[in-house]
Formats: structure tokens, sequence, C-alpha cells
């Protein structure tokens, strides 16, 4: 068991890659739903303030709590919800790129606010009381959660409602709800995301994440119950044979063999294909593959997988000089100068331990190697006439795809 100081980000963004289609959305929708996201896993120590998490976003645990189990909802109905046609809701998501999960946090605050009207409350009622306390109910606490329970319920059948609206509509400004289809499709208003910093605890099932030391402090002074959340192998990495994303796995698996069920690099590092359809394609960022071929060289060589960007950055340049040393990395930052315009790629690729000094994991690990890499050094023309015309119709439509030929 691994624990390592990390810093997560709690926020609405649904994260498409930049080749998305409708054929991939179930997959990405699959990896949102990697916590328990059942109504009755609802983090019900938060119910007291969850309006003032939802209206005034910081950056706390609390918030991640609620972001990270909201938004697994939110995918889960996508992915399974009473949509009139999935099929037509996939395409809408892959073409406008929808970001539910902001539309499903405009609805929840809209129900919430509905039942605080009309019930003349200030905040939604406590639903944790301890058993010894001098207040304790058991049937009042369970009629507060009744009461949570409609007003999420509430809230997923307008969200439903308007993803549905959305599969079939044919204009951006045809209204729905009160807005149009084009303010529900940007995310509804939604706050932009929030670093927290948090304690992670790997294991064979997936992993724990727990607030910070400080954080700990404060919310036991604040009288807060500290909760972890608990995050699990998913079907999408081929890692257990569950359906809808709560995994079922209760076995040990290595990181390597995670890793390794995770991706595969296609050529030199020009395609990364993640198991579930989904591709990282770094065909134009010839710098970054390179500085990502040679960071993840050197970390199965040392059998390691975090390190400090600035010393790799060094390695890596050290290998140019003199006629050579265009080809050096002098940008100052990693993600946003390396990466830029595959962010999004970026953070398949890399997890951020501590931001501020340049350390990071990389999530490629324990790979056995690359396939097919012969296809980053073929000539296109003796690839088409040689190379994928012998190994069939599906896998020359799947690989001209994923070289961006088609």
């Amino acid at each position: 068991m691994v624990e390592s100081c990390e810093i997560h980000r709690a926020e609405w963004t649904i994260p498409y890659p930049k080749v998305c289609n409708a054929e991939s959305v179930p997959d990405l929708l699959r990896m949102l739903t990697h916590v328990e996201h059942g109504l009755e896993s609802v983090p019900w120590h938060l119910a007291g303030q969850l309006i003032h998490h939802l209206e005034q976003p910081a950056a706390s645990f609390e918030y991640l709590h609620l972001t990270t189990f909201f938004r697994a909802r939110a995918a889960m109905l996508a992915l399974n919800g009473r949509i009139l046609d999935h099929t037509d809701l996939h395409k809408a998501l892959s073409k406008h790129q929808v970001q539910f999960g902001g539309i499903y946090r405009k609805l929840l605050i809209r129900s919430i606010r509905t039942a605080l009207t009309k019930h003349n409350l200030g905040q939604l009622p406590e639903c944790i009381v301890h058993p010894l306390e001098p207040g304790h109910d058991s049937n009042l606490q369970e009629k507060n959660r009744a009461l949570i329970h409609r007003v999420i319920e509430s809230a997923e059948i307008e969200y439903v409602n308007t993803l549905t609206f959305i599969s079939v509509a044919t204009e951006l400004d045809e209204e729905f709800s009160r807005h149009s289809v084009g303010f529900w499709i940007k995310g509804a208003e939604m706050p932009k995301a929030t670093n927290v910093r948090v304690r992670v605890r790997r294991h064979g099932g997936g992993y724990d994440v727990f607030p910070c030391e400080d954080d700990v402090k404060r919310m036991m002074r604040a009288g807060i119950l500290v909760q972890k959340i608990a995050f699990k192998l998913q079907a999408e990495f081929g890692l257990s044979p569950a359906v809808g994303g709560i995994s079922d796995f209760k076995g040990e698996i290595s990181e390597e063999q995670v890793s390794a069920n995770v991706a595969k690099i296609i050529g030199d590092y020009r395609v990364i294909r993640i198991a579930g359809g989904m591709r990282i394609n770094l065909a134009t960022k010839h710098k970054a593959r390179a500085f990502l071929g040679f960071v993840h060289r050197a970390l199965n060589k040392a059998g390691q997988k975090d390190f400090y960007v600035e010393e790799m950055r060094e390695g890596f340049n050290a290998q140019y000089t003199g006629e050579m040393s265009g080809k050096q990395w002098t940008s100052d930052r990693f993600r946003e100068d390396l990466f830029r315009d595959k962010e999004r790629e970026f953070d398949l690729l890399f997890e951020s331990l501590e931001r501020g000094s340049g350390y990071y994991r990389m999530k490629l690990l324990g790979l056995g190697g690359c396939i097919l890499s012969w296809w980053g050094m073929a000539n296109d023309s003796w690839l088409m006439e040689y190379g994928l015309c012998c190994l069939g119709e599906n896998w020359l439509k799947w690989g001209m795809d994923v070289v961006g030929m088609v």
C-alpha cells in the first residue's frame, strides 16, 4: 500500500478528448463513475452545507467530495438513465462536447432552492446524528435523508429531460427549461476548477483519497465528520467484469498489471491507445512525444514512477548539443507549453503530485514495450500497401483512424 500527497481538481468539467465520437462516449462516461455514486452513498455529513458548497465553491476537501460524487451521478445517468435515445445523446455529447456536469449542478441548485422555499428552511437538514447525542432521533434522520433523496431525484428528472432535449435539438438558440440549448451545452455557468491538496493511498482494489492533515484538523474543529473518497478499479480498463462503472473486483492486482491494461503505445509515442477505445494522439507534437518517451524509458529502467520534471528536462536536453540543440525543450511550463493544445491528453498521461515543485507521476508505468512500433518508422504508402492490408478490414480501419488518415 502506497501513500502520497497530491493535488486533485474539484470540478464539474467533462474532459472530452479532442478526437471524440458517439462510439467512444460510453467509455468516457464510465471513466467518470469510478467512485461510489448510488443514492445510498450521498455524502450525508455535508448535506446541511450542500447549497453553500454548490453556490460558493472553494478549494476544500468537502467541495472535492461533492463534485466527485455528483459528477459521477451525472455521468451514470447520461450512460444508463431514461434518455429517449442514447445513441442520439452520445452523438450530441460528442458533437458539442456537452458539459453535463455543469448542467447537473445547475439543476441540483434549482431543486434545492425550491425545496428550501417550500419547507421554509434556510438550509437542508442535517442527516447524520450520533446515536449518543441527546437530540438523536433515528426516525427524524431517516426523514431528513428521504427529503434529500427527493431533492436529488427531482433535479435528476429535469437533468435527464434536458439531456433528451439536447439530443434532438437542431439549433443552439432553441430554449428548454428557461435557457437556450447553447447555455446548457456550455455547462450552465459552471464554476472553474479548484485545486485541493489531498493524501492518496493506493491498494489492489483502487485507491482512497483523504483530506490533508490541516483539513482534518479544520473539519474536526468545525464538527464536520471526516470521510475518505473511495475509488475503485474500473471495468473499462479491463480489470473486472462490472457493468455501469463500479467494479466488483475484490482481489489484488499489481500496479504493473494496471498500467499494462490501461494503454498500448503505437509507433514512436505517436498514439497511445487506452483500453475502452480512448486514444491519445500526439502525432503533431514531436517534442512532447520525444520527451514523453525519454521519461517513460528512464522511469521503467529505474523502476520508479515519480519524477521531478526539471531533472528529466536536464537529462533530455543533454542528448542534444551543437547542431541538434534545436531539439531541446526550452519552454518554461510542462503542461501548458510542451503539451499546448494537448492539455487533456497530458492529464491522462501524468498526474501532478506537488504542482509547485514540479513533482509528477507517470501513468504509463509497466507497459510491456511498444506494439506495432514499426508504424512510426514506415513510409505511409508502404504501410498502406504492405502493412495494414494484411491485417484485415477491421484492423485497417482502426489503424487508419489512430494515425489520423481518416
